[in-house]
């Protein structure tokens, strides 16, 4: 048995080492062969080293001759030499290293090589001490040059690399057509010195052109394309065209005048920018030239090394192979053993395969409860090895009832969580119901506040029970069914946000979402706002933008100006909203990106935290496409309203284009279905409490006539549960002693007013503000939106109780807020303003400021009394006649009041209102067109409801329920 196992082994090692040494020895001679050539490179780098500077000594020389071998050209002469010598010492160097080892031809070029080199001194004796010619000199030079040139061509003998003889050949191209160069560069040297060309050296520089373009030519065909693209880059520029032109010049003068050069060429300026220019050719080509030489050689030692690499690579493999043979003869040895690697094997495959998939599905707690089945490993010996595969069956086994137990664990807690999130929620709703019934009654404005900010901290809990029911599992139980405006979505999450005043809104009004995403995504805006606000300086803003996207979808960012995460964090973070993990201990620290990925992982809904530019954390909310309702789905009614809890503060907003939600003209009931006005102080959403409440279809409206107004283009405010005296609607809060109440802006938080009964349509003695528009806009037979500018209300002076409520003239204290009613006369409401103006901010210090007493009762006249009394007598304007279209036309002066325009000069106010653009203007004007319709709208609807109150204002509450603010407010405040 040993004998057979040894003959096996034997076999295939021996016929494994003859083919791995059959291997090495090839690859080792090609190595060998790589490596003389590299020798033979570098002699030709030598070579064409040498031959530059022999050939400018050459040059040299011959202007030196030409000069009568005198002058200070012999002290220039003398450094060239010096140069010519070290450049030839090394070439001796590397030629004596060419021994037999090399090919015959190799050797032969390298003793010539020496030969012509020892030369040199009598070369230089015939130039300096004997009266041989110029042209005689540069011959002889030039014999030297030529034949060290033509070492190049054998560089590349010995291999069969194509490329590496291409390269050779065209080295060796472009090194005889820089020698022609300079060989041009002498001849014309002595034809300047002496003023003239004889025959011969015409000759000479007419064959030397022609032997450069030849030789250049053959390069260009020789060249790769790299290469000649190289040499077109290097051999360029101004001073290589104006050597030819020079030589060209040289050539033709000396062919038509006999060979006498122009006096342009004779002078010394003209022989130094003759020199100067062959030379920066002759340089430039020596570049080209040195870079296909260090190609040369970079090509044969690649060569070389890829060639001893191939050997070692060989060995190596010869290696393996005895390995493999010793490892077969091992493996046939240990196949006793194979029940063993069996047993691993199948042990493994549990570990890594079968029992994490066992875990995976043991996460849904009814597979746990209903049992999992354990497959053993399939050993069925009775031996030892039976025996330890039984043993591991039962480990597995243990294992997969620990995962269930710890699942069916989970699923308890999160049943616990959701048990605990529902009645939480029940008492919190009870809750709200009560406060809201208490808010309804309340009358002492600071109890009222109180009140609000207890049902904002309700709104609040009534979230993290919110967050319980997503970290159990659950999902909301109602839905919306109609399409929801994005920025209606953004207003709601404000709400449910304990800094909501720090928030600034910048999202696109025209984007609306359907009806099932608009629950999670309040949420998810929520918790991403909430966690901005609390890791940023309280000074700073949180700003909130979102626009649709080219792709269809849309997208929301959060930025806040905090600490922010550094980046380790930021990526972790970023991993668990994209898959969020299963709850444990982290998620109970970080309950808000828990509960963030998992609402978007509901709805497709890409959330990413990035760094801000300015500090800070921008979240990324990415809606898809099915998210967002399409213009069909949005012609439908829009999602209920219903109350929110209270805050303090504004929160400013931006909308990008027109929004359709409109507040300081009319309001819905809280059974409407669009956006309703914000309570001052208090935040509103446009979705309310989520609670299914207010889902009743939108009243039908009917156009029945114009609205009566008071003064210059008024609009209707919304009706107030301070007017109204209705009990289902909250009091109004009291103005404050210190200034106006704070204003909600298009995208703060607001609280809608419960139901209104009876026709009240009250307009205003000031101009009204435009104000966004409301939900009668976006109905049938409404214009359509567009960019609104509604704010909160400016204070208003309280009016006395014996007003008269229906011309509005105060009859007690002076005030800016008349009231007036129509219709069945039944009810009364204060005037609440709506966005500044640039009247408003002009006339401000007179209107609106509260006046310090006793001055009330006084009256006071103006020259328009008169007018006024004739005004009241002649209601009906008069016009010029009609237009196509059917308006009045005005007739400039013809309605003017008499006395109305002083015949004094009047100084004009110093105070001018903040600059408006005309189409901020024009915005403005026509929102105040459809906050007409709307009043009259409302008004209507109104007519039929019962139960008119004739409670009026009282003096200091100042009509708390104060319109939402709008765009323009927000940033000019």
């Amino acid at each position: 048995m040993a004998q057979r196992l040894v003959v096996l082994v034997l076999i295939p090692t021996a016929a494994a080492t003859v083919l791995g040494g059959l291997r090495i020895t090839e690859s080792t001679v090609s190595a060998d062969a790589y490596g003389r050539v590299e020798r033979m490179a570098r002699l030709g780098n030598g070579i064409a080293a040498f031959a530059q500077e022999f050939a400018a000594e050459r040059d040299m020389a011959a202007g030196y001759i030409s000069a009568g071998r005198s002058g200070r050209g012999a002290d220039e002469l003398q450094a060239q030499y010096r140069k010519t010598d070290a450049a030839a010492d090394q070439v001796r160097q590397v030629a004596l290293g060419i021994d037999d080892s090399f090919s015959a031809e190799a050797v032969r070029d390298a003793r010539s090589v020496l030969n012509r080199l020892d030369t040199i001194g009598s070369l230089r004796s015939t130039a300096t001490q004997s009266r041989a010619p110029a042209l005689v000199v540069v011959e002889k030079y030039s014999e030297v040059i030529n034949e060290l040139i033509g070492v190049l061509d054998g560089v590349a003998q010995g291999v069969a690399d194509e490329q590496l003889a291409e390269t050779t050949r065209a080295m060796a191209a472009l090194s005889r057509a820089k020698e022609q160069v300079s060989r041009q560069r002498a001849l014309l040297t002595i034809g300047a010195v002496q003023g003239r060309l004889s025959v011969e050296e015409l000759a000479a520089l007419e064959a030397s052109r022609d032997r450069e373009n030849s030789e250049l030519n053959a390069f260009l065909q020789t060249a790769t394309l790299p290469q000649r693209q190289m040499f077109e880059d290097t051999v360029v520029g101004p001073q290589i065209d104006r050597a030819r032109v020079i030589r060209q010049q040289a050539i033709a003068s000396a062919n038509a005048t006999g060979g006498r050069l122009p006096r342009s060429l004779r002078t010394a300026e003209a022989i130094e920018t003759l020199t100067a220019s062959m030379t920066a050719m002759v340089d430039q080509m020596r570049t080209a030239e040195r870079n296909l030489g260090e190609e040369l050689l970079k090509r044969a030692g690649d060569e070389k090394s890829s060639a001893q690499t191939s050997a070692l690579i060989d060995g190596a493999i010869t290696a393996v192979i005895v390995l493999l043979v010793l490892l077969i003869t091992s493996i046939m040895a240990r196949s006793l053993v194979r029940p063993l690697r069996r047993l691993r094997d199948s042990a493994l495959e549990v570990a890594g395969t079968r029992l994490p998939g066992l875990v995976e599905r043991l996460r849904d707690p009814q597979a746990a409860a209903g049992g999992i089945e354990v497959e053993p490993i399939d050993i069925d010996s009775t031996d030892e090895i039976g025996q330890v595969a039984r043993a591991f069956d039962e480990v597995h086994r243990e294992a997969v009832r620990l995962a269930a137990d710890e699942a069916v664990l989970r699923g308890n807690i999160n049943a616990m969580f959701v048990n605990l999130s529902r009645r939480m929620q029940s008492l919190i709703e009870r809750q709200l119901r009560l406060i809201d019934e208490l808010e309804q009654n309340e009358q002492d404005s600071e109890q009222l506040a109180n009140l609000f900010q207890l049902d904002h901290l309700a709104t609040r809990m009534r979230r993290n029970c919110e967050n319980l029911l997503v970290l159990g599992g659950q999902e909301q139980v109602r839905r919306w069914n109609q399409p929801v405006p994005l920025i209606d979505i953004v207003r709601a999450s404000l709400s449910e946000v304990e800094q909501y005043e720090r928030v600034t809104l910048r999202v696109q009004s025209d984007v609306s979402v359907t009806g099932q995403v608009v629950n999670d995504l309040v949420h998810l805006v929520a918790e991403l706002v909430e966690n901005a606000t609390v890791f940023s300086p309280q000074h700073t803003k949180v700003t909130v933008s979102g626009h649709l996207l080219s792709g269809g979808g849309a997208m929301l960012q959060i930025t806040d100006n905090g600490v922010g995460i550094s980046p380790e964090d930021l990526e972790q973070a970023n991993w668990r909203l994209a898959n969020p993990p299963v709850i444990d201990f982290s998620a109970a620290r970080r309950m808000g990106l828990f509960v963030v990925g998992r609402l978007a992982m509901r709805h497709n809904i890409r959330v990413e935290l990035r760094p801000a530019l300015s500090g800070g954390i921008t979240a990324f909310v990415l809606l898809p496409s099915s998210a967002i309702a399409h213009d069909e789905e949005s012609t439908g009614q829009d999602a209920p309203l219903s109350p929110d809890p209270a805050v303090d503060q504004p929160v400013t907003s931006t909308a990008w284009t027109p929004t359709p939600v409109a507040a300081g003209v009319a309001s819905s009931s809280s059974s409407g279905t669009g956006p309703l006005p914000a309570v001052g102080g208090r935040p509103s959403s446009p979705l309310g409490r989520r609670d299914g409440r207010g889902t009743g279809p939108q009243p039908t409206l009917r156009d029945s006539g114009p609205l009566p107004t008071v003064g210059d283009g008024a609009v209707p405010p919304p009706r107030t549960p301070s007017s109204t005296g209705n009990t289902g609607a909250q009091p109004s809060v009291p103005e404050r002693e210190t200034g106006p109440l704070p204003v909600t802006g298009s995208g703060g938080p607001r609280r809608p007013p419960a139901d209104q009964t009876g026709p009240q349509p009250i307009v205003s003695d000031t101009p009204q503000p435009l104000g966004q528009p409301t939900l009668a806009a976006r109905l049938p037979g409404f214009p359509s939106p567009g960019r609104d500018g509604a704010a909160g209300s400016p204070p208003a002076s309280a009016t006395g109780p014996g007003d008269d409520v229906l011309s509005g003239s105060p009859s007690g204290a002076s005030g800016s807020e008349r009231t007036v009613s129509w219709g069945n006369g039944e009810e009364t409401r204060p005037v609440e303003t709506g966005g500044r103006s640039p009247i408003f901010d002009a006339m401000e210090s007179e209107w609106f400021q509260r006046r310090s007493g006793g001055s009330g009762g006084q009256s006071w006249k103006s020259p328009g009394d008169a007018g006024w009394q004739a005004a009241q007598v002649v209601r009906q304007p008069a016009s010029g006649g009609v237009t196509k279209a059917g308006l009045p036309k005005r007739v400039p002066g013809r309605n003017r009041v008499p006395g109305a325009v002083s015949q004094q000069p009047v100084s004009r106010p110093t105070h001018i209102g903040p600059n408006q653009s005309a189409d901020r203007m024009r915005d403005r004007f026509a929102s105040l067109q459809r906050g007409v319709h709307r009043g009259r709208s409302e008004a209507r609807s109104g007519l039929g409801q019962a139960g008119a109150s004739d409670e009026i204002v009282p003096p200091d509450t100042g009509g708390a329920r104060q319109a939402q603010g709008d765009t323009e407010r927000g940033e000019s405040a």
